[in-house]
């Protein structure tokens, strides 16, 4: 029985790494979404406040 709870005790630990990992991995995503978002904002904005030459 000592086997089964190691056993039990090691899968529970590298689920709850794989967790962790993919959170992080979710919010460095998160970020990098907000920052191209941010920027194609900004560059629409110059892009508008920019007069034609036509």
């Amino acid at each position: 029985m000592n086997t089964d709870d190691t056993k039990l005790q090691s899968a529970e630990t590298d689920l709850k790494q794989l967790m962790a990992d993919v959170t992080r991995a979710m919010e460095k995503a998160q970020q990098a979404i907000a920052r191209v978002t941010s920027k194609e904002t900004a560059a629409g904005a110059e892009t508008e406040a920019t007069p034609s030459s036509s």
